[in-house]
């Protein structure tokens, strides 16, 4: 008895063949970055540098302007850290079980933003866990991410007044956002935004856990029920507060044995 595949089956057989064949070379071309070359955090369409040169006016309420000029190059300040978020890990980290066996859209957000959150850990002090699980909540893990879309905006910072120095907001949902040039502005603004008056006693809490119910009490939402609980319940689900305290380079190869 002879079986004949019919051409329209032929045809659909050879577009699945095609499209596998295409994601394995790219998972391939990831893997064989370069060690030095820059971290670069790829989301959706969009690849974005998180290095790179950025000239930023701050004006103050009395007038006083300050130019701030960040580089590629530059290397951020070590700080200690003021929050305490367990025992710092080091070279040879693992990652978390919970993680490992995270659905894709969650492990493939980690790989991604842990580096730029370590970066902005070492500049602002804001725990990387907290930046982490802050913004996968804003975001809904990039998967509901309009403002990450449509403006680069990670962490649902809004356009109240002229001092947040953005020339440009986005309407959306009803309210004007801030609308960054590149994402690596958002999560950098977030650490200065975290750093303003209102939060400065959040950075003195003696665990993560705590410091998330105090930015979030002390207006980051509005209302805030629930808001720090949300947040937390992201951190320990996934174990990430293994990373906190981890550097930039760290960052990048721990995220780097992160599978996706």
């Amino acid at each position: 008895m002879n079986f004949r595949i019919s051409e329209k089956s032929y045809e659909r057989y050879a577009t699945i063949r095609l499209v596998a064949i295409a994601v394995i070379l790219w998972m391939l071309a990831i893997m064989a970055k370069p060690a030095d070359e820059p971290i670069i955090a790829e989301f959706g369409a969009f690849p974005i540098p998180v290095e790179q040169v950025e000239i930023t006016t701050i004006t103050h309420s009395g007038g006083r302007k300050d130019v701030e000029k960040t580089t590629a190059t530059a290397k951020p300040k070590p700080v200690q850290a003021a929050v305490s978020v367990g025992s710092p890990v080091k070279t040879g980290v693992t990652v978390p079980q919970n993680l490992a066996n995270a659905p894709l859209h969650v492990r493939s957000f980690i790989k991604r933003w842990l580096p730029t959150a370590a970066d902005m850990f070492q500049r602002y002090d804001i725990p990387i866990s907290s930046q982490l699980a802050q913004s996968a909540k804003e975001t809904g893990w990039g998967l509901n991410g309009t403002l990450v879309k449509i403006a680069h905006n990670f962490f649902g910072i809004k356009c109240k007044d002229k001092t947040h120095n953005h020339s440009k907001c986005v309407k959306h949902a009803g309210a004007n956002w801030v609308k960054y040039n590149t994402a690596w502005e958002s999560w950098k603004h977030h650490g200065q935004f975290l750093n303003a008056e209102r939060y400065k006693e959040c950075l003195k809490k003696q665990s993560t856990a705590a410091y998330n119910l105090c930015i979030a009490n002390a207006g980051y939402c509005y209302p805030s029920d629930g808001y720090g609980e949300d947040i937390n319940k992201i951190i320990v689900t996934y174990g990430l507060d293994t990373f906190d305290a981890l550097t930039p380079a760290e960052a990048k190869a721990v995220a780097a044995k992160i599978k996706l």
